[in-house]
C-alpha cells in the first residue's frame, strides 16, 4: 500500500453566512492541478450570536457534489471532528463561513517516501503567514516569528 503525503489542516474563512457560489469549483481546480488532494472537509460558520455550527459537505447544497466526488459522503470516516469545528469556532469572527480542509501534499509524497526509506522523518513545518512574508520583502521590522507545527 502507498503511503500518505504530508498531511496539512487548512482553514479558508468567507464574510457572510453562506460560501461564495463559485467555492466548489475553486476547489475542483486545486485538485485538478496535481499538487494537492483534499483527503477530508466541512464546513464551519459562526453566525452573528457566536454560535458555532459545523456540516458535512454532502449536507451543503453547493458542496454536495464533492462530497460525492471525493468521498466525503461518509461521516464516519471523517479526520475532522467536533473538537476541530469548536477549534475552528474560537478563530472565526462572528458572521463569518469557513471550509476545513485536510488537504496531501501531493508533490512531496515522493520525497517524503525517499527521506523514510533512508530511515529519516518529518519533524517540522512552518508555515509563514501572509503578513510575515510582506514584511520581510519589503525589508521592513516583521511580526515575531510564527510557531513551528511539529510532527
Amino acid at each position: 500500500m502507498a503511503g500518505i503525503g504530508p498531511l496539512e489542516f487548512l482553514v479558508v474563512a468567507f464574510p457572510g453566512e453562506e460560501l461564495p457560489d463559485r467555492v466548489a469549483s475553486v476547489l475542483r481546480a486545486v485538485e485538478v492541478g496535481g499538487d494537492v488532494r483534499i483527503v477530508d472537509a466541512l464546513t464551519v460558520a459562526k453566525d452573528r450570536d457566536g454560535r458555532v455550527r459545523g456540516a458535512e459537505f454532502a449536507d451543503v447544497a453547493a458542496l454536495a457534489g464533492l462530497a460525492t466526488d471525493y468521498d466525503f459522503a461518509d461521516p464516519g470516516r471523517s479526520l475532522i471532528d467536533a473538537a476541530d469545528v469548536d477549534e475552528v469556532g474560537q478563530a472565526l469572527d462572528a458572521g463569518t463561513v469557513a471550509l476545513a480542509l485536510l488537504i496531501e501534499h501531493m508533490w512531496a509524497r515522493k520525497t517524503d517516501a525517499a527521506v523514510r526509506d533512508l530511515g529519516g522523518t518529518l519533524v517540522a513545518a512552518v508555515r509563514i503567514p501572509e503578513a510575515y512574508a510582506n514584511e520581510a520583502r519589503c525589508g521592513r521590522e516583521a511580526p515575531a516569528a510564527p510557531p513551528v507545527d511539529q510532527y
